[in-house]
């Protein structure tokens, strides 16, 4: 070869021995880089280790401690010279022996070796080829980083659950041992949240790596200058990768976010879309049905719509005509009809008597027959004592109710004196007396009793009234009034003057009412029938008046024989008009096989019961039915 060739050949071969030195020298300065960082990492496994060691022996220590604890104490040790190791080891923190050894950081891995150069093929593909290396080994003990991380943590969270659960009571380690669980699923999803952050970021690098590798087969490379491609250290690397990954992340999660929402979205759109549809479905069935109706309703003849106006108007025309002819022909009574009766009267008073010829004589009221009852007396009025034996709720309507019937107009008939006894609710029978008395019976469907005990002779030996406060306690001071007024009333000998609660009232007690105020005292009617019964003195004229040779016996002398008590029983049936075979009281009454019921209605009852004196007396008792 010629001088000129040689020197034309030397340029070209002292530029490859000069890049060739540069790219020496730079893998060298790498490889020294990456020798120290290796150097600096096996420090920090040494220093790891050593920590490790020093928290098994503490460990041991504390196992060590909990057997001391465990064995029994010599009784020769004093309590208050604690032992050394118990001092000591009062402040190490114990480790968990169940969690076993701790995972030791991975090693660092060695630099990979430098490109072998292949003058044969391009200089940057080589270098191309060992920074795709450099990058995924950068990568891989990234990973290897996080992982170890996680794990220390999860192990440094046991170890403090451990520890706790050693100097806690029972109570604190349950709750310690929840929130280790709780933390221990935090740190699972953290893991696996990590692991699809890689997994993505991986998948996203190999795109990027084979989008790379297209565009590096039509591109061009820039000439190779002096400075080196690989110029960037590690940590600009790392700066770089992290904050592209977390860029990507935040995108990732916005986007899940986003997909999430939108599907609540469609989720709420699809439901009211149903139930809109469904409104839709119910109102078109409604409307058919209504439709339906209408037609149905116009398919009825003119003639079908004609009877059904008509039938109405023929039922009250037929009721408007039938109901005045049943009261003409007597079917109905106007004075059964309360608002009628007080309208018009006494049917009797408008139909059957003329006020205006005449003068009106008589006495209103029953008269008393040869079989009434009455106490012995002179014949010029009955003098009587009554006992007193209620409590002092009742003391104004007794007083009320004996002054009423001892002012007796226009014929004063009787001449009562009140003895106020001793509470008695049993109100047993006194001879020659008459005892009210009131107290809470029960449901026995009366309101008031009067029994009067009967000689031979039907002459009253005494009588007792009950006042039955389960009824009375709820009624009013005018319903309470015209019991105690009737009950007096049946004492004395007198009957029930009408036994119709609906008809026209007669404005004394002895009339059965619906309106007490009006009835709740006696009136003339009522003393002229004691006038026939004891006599009396005329109010107006201060006259007296004996009683005529009609009326019962004034003495007990005349015996009738043993065979005259039947007829005296039927004369009495007769009396009190038997309507009834009936009784409402028969199941609430004390059994006896002597009861006879003279009377028995909706409104009351008239019983008979025969005493065992001896004498042939006989109780007769009358009911006021509640």
């Amino acid at each position: 070869m010629s001088s000129s060739s040689k020197r034309n050949n030397e340029p070209s071969s002292n530029g490859r021995s000069t890049r060739l030195s540069e790219d020496e020298a730079y893998a060298q300065a790498l490889q020294e880089e990456y020798r120290k960082d290796f150097l600096r990492r096996q420090a920090k496994k040494n220093q790891y280790n050593q920590a490790r060691r020093e928290r098994e022996q503490q460990q041991a220590h504390q196992q060590q401690f909990q057997q001391q604890q465990h064995q029994p104490r010599d009784t020769a040790v004093s309590p208050s010279a604690p032992p050394e190791d118990l001092l000591s080891s009062l402040y190490i923190v114990p480790a968990s022996s169940s969690m076993g050894s701790v995972t030791p950081a991975p090693p660092p891995h060695a630099p990979p070796a430098p490109p072998s150069y292949n003058f044969k093929r391009s200089q940057t593909l080589d270098d191309e080829e060992y920074a795709r290396r450099l990058q995924a080994q950068l990568e891989q003990e990234e990973q290897e980083r996080i992982y170890h991380t996680i794990g220390r943590s999860t192990n440094n969270t046991h170890r403090s659950s451990d520890v706790r659960s050693s100097t806690v009571s029972a109570t604190s380690y349950v709750d310690d041992t929840t929130r280790t669980a709780q933390q221990l699923q935090d740190e699972e999803y953290a893991r696996r949240l990590q692991k699809q952050v890689l997994q993505e970021e991986n998948r996203r690098r190999r795109q990027q790596q084979q989008q790379q590798q297209q565009n590096n087969r039509h591109e061009t490379f820039p000439p190779h200058t002096t400075t080196p491609l690989y110029g960037r250290s590690t940590s600009t690397f790392m700066d770089e990768r992290t904050n592209s990954s977390i860029s990507e992340d935040e995108d990732a999660a916005r986007r899940i976010q986003q997909e999430l929402i939108d599907a609540e979205y469609a989720h709420r759109i699809s439901v009211l879309e149903q139930q809109e549809a469904l409104a839709q479905q119910v109102q078109q069935q409604e409307n058919a049905a209504a439709a339906a109706a209408a037609a149905a309703s116009r398919r009825r003849t003119p003639r079908q719509n004609c009877i059904r106006r008509l039938v109405p108007l023929l039922v009250c025309a037929t009721a408007i005509a039938i109901v005045p002819l049943l009261f003409v022909m007597g079917v109905f009574n106007p004075n059964d009809i309360p608002v009628l009766s007080d309208i018009f009267g006494n049917q009797n008073d408008w139909l059957n008597n003329d006020p205006w010829t005449g003068n009106v004589t008589g006495l209103d009221g029953p008269t008393p027959g040869s079989d009434a009852y009455a106490w012995s007396n002179s014949g010029n009025g009955l003098a009587l004592d009554i006992l007193n034996a209620c409590s002092d709720e009742w003391q104004v309507f007794i007083n009320e109710g004996v002054t009423n019937w001892d002012n007796g107009y226009p014929i004063d008939s009787l001449t009562l004196r009140t003895t106020r006894i001793e509470y008695e609710s049993a109100c047993s029978q006194v001879r020659g007396k008459l005892k009210i008395c009131n107290g809470n019976y029960g449901d026995k469907r009366w309101r008031g009793l009067n029994e009067v005990m009967l000689s031979r002779q039907n002459v009253i030996m005494s009588s007792v009234a009950y006042l039955n406060e389960y009824y009375l306690s709820r009624e009013s001071d005018a319903q309470r009034l015209y019991t105690v007024c009737h009950e007096l009333g049946h004492g004395f000998g007198l009957p029930h003057w009408d036994e119709d609660f609906f008809n026209k009232d007669l404005g004394n007690c002895m009339d059965y009412t619906v309106n007490p105020e009006r009835n709740s005292k006696p009136d003339e009617s009522n003393f002229l029938y004691l006038a026939q019964l004891y006599g009396g003195r005329n109010v107006t004229t201060s006259e007296s008046t004996t009683i005529s040779g009609d009326s019962p016996s004034a003495t007990e002398e005349s015996v009738p024989p043993p065979s005259n008590r039947n007829r005296r029983r039927t004369q009495l049936r007769q009396h009190h008009q038997q309507s009834a075979t009936s009784s409402r009281l028969l199941d609430v009454l004390p059994y006896n096989p002597h009861r006879r019921i003279l009377h028995a209605s909706q409104d009351r009852e008239v019983h008979m019961i025969p005493t065992n004196d001896g004498h042939g007396a006989m109780i007769v008792q009358h009911y006021l039915l509640a």
